[in-house]
């Protein structure tokens, strides 16, 4: 999909968003990002006293909560579809700054004054300025060219020392903001009043001390999950695409995804002595990996799972000692909580893997078939560019994360 049609159904679903806050009675305002761009995340404030009622509201829209591990007070609302890619609210309900939360200012009379543009409910030119200051300089500690150029445009639009916001600071720097509030931003001196009011409202160990509190590699979203993640078992015949298809998934998916490879072949099942020893151990060590990632809430995607063996390797009843083997193997594996199954016709199977006759292929596809209606399987028709398939596959698995997670 282009990247016009892209933005498009990201802003489609933006609005419908937005639309599910308005329609609940939620008072909110959209503090950064572009609703109308390519950016993947917006950060959007809302009445706190209404914040069960937001996430409500949200939920109805498609946007589904991911807690936020390491970031006290935000709240994370991600939607999905192939066709928008991801999309994050990142949702807060009050307005504190630097490491530590250290300046934290009543957001209320920020709502109070907000402003309807086209796209968005939007603060006042004159919080606007504050706003996007303070984060720029306790948040971050960078002025960028482009929170350079979004604070002179509230500069310009009147007296940025009306705010309500300019009131609440004027207490913790009662010489800075009237400077600051006074001073083109375009004007170097801007810059070093904004370095002055770092270092007088944020002391020098905040940052050591929030550092030191968080937890190792909680980062936005990617390690922010703390919802059971579910485990993915991808199957399908000799050239249905499989390992493509599974690389494409972990690196499309909303949330956090891994694949683990479990290490069997329908040929390879059985075996003597320490050659199925160790792949019994394999499957241990599989079992384990995937357990720790799911508890971790990110999608495990099941590699060569033993679903397969026994039901699709080849005609007739297997012997005794393999179906032991089969049986063994089968217990031992992760769990899949969604069996996908990928299909596609003799012809194109053919020419992508000349491994196998027609007629082994067509009766291959059959047990296929026969496995996902046993096991209650999405089938996924693989005919079609990998991509494509991929994406349905993507979809199929964040509907099924959504569905685990309103079962809790």
């Amino acid at each position: 999909m282009s990247v016009g049609r892209a933005t498009a159904a990201r802003r489609d679903r933006i609005e419908r968003g937005f639309g599910a806050l308005d329609a609940a009675g939620i008072r909110w305002l959209l503090l950064r990002g572009d609703p109308g761009g390519a950016e993947a995340e917006l950060d959007v404030l809302v009445d706190g006293g209404k914040l069960r009622r937001a996430a409500a509201a949200l939920e109805t829209a498609d946007l589904h909560r991911l807690p936020a591990v390491g970031h006290p007070g935000h709240r994370f609302f991600v939607a999905y579809h192939p066709a928008a890619g991801r999309l994050t609210l990142d949702v807060v309900t009050d307005l504190a700054y630097g490491p530590g939360r250290t300046v934290d200012l009543p957001a209320g009379p920020v709502l109070d004054r907000r402003i309807r543009a086209a796209d968005a409910w939007r603060p006042a030119a004159a919080d606007a300025f504050w706003l996007r200051l303070l984060h720029a300089a306790l948040d971050r500690n960078e002025l960028r060219p482009s929170d350079r150029e979004a604070i002179s445009e509230a500069w310009a639009a009147g007296p940025v020392a009306d705010s309500p916001l300019a009131a609440g600071l004027a207490g913790l720097a009662p010489t800075l903001v009237p400077a600051l509030a006074s001073t083109d931003p375009r004007d170097p001196a801007f810059e070093r009043l904004a370095r002055a009011l770092r270092a007088d409202l944020v002391p020098r160990s905040a940052g050591l001390r929030e550092r030191a509190g968080r937890p190792p590699g909680a980062t936005k979203l990617h390690t922010a999950l703390r919802r059971p993640g579910i485990a993915i078992a991808l199957l399908g015949p000799d050239g249905a695409g499989k390992s493509t298809v599974s690389e494409i998934l972990v690196e499309r998916l909303p949330v956090p995804a891994r694949r683990v490879y479990l290490g069997l072949y329908a040929d390879r099942a059985s075996g003597r002595g320490p050659a199925r020893l160790r792949r019994l151990g394999q499957l241990v060590r599989a079992r384990i990996t995937a357990a720790a990632h799911l508890r971790r809430g990110r999608v495990v995607v099941l590699d060569r799972h033993p679903i397969e063996l026994g039901s699709v390797a080849g005609a007739g009843r297997p012997g005794l000692r393999r179906r032991l083997s089969v049986s063994l193997a089968q217990r031992l594996a992760p769990t899949a909580d969604v069996v996908i199954v990928l299909d596609a016709s003799v012809d194109v199977l053919m020419a992508r893997k000349r491994e196998h006759d027609a007629a082994t292929i067509a009766a291959m596809r059959e047990r296929y078939a026969a496995l996902a209606r046993r096991e209650g399987a999405i089938v996924v028709d693989a005919t079609r560019p990998v991509g494509d398939v991929a994406d349905e596959v993507a979809l199929a698995t964040w509907r099924a994360l959504i569905r685990r997670w309103r079962r809790g």
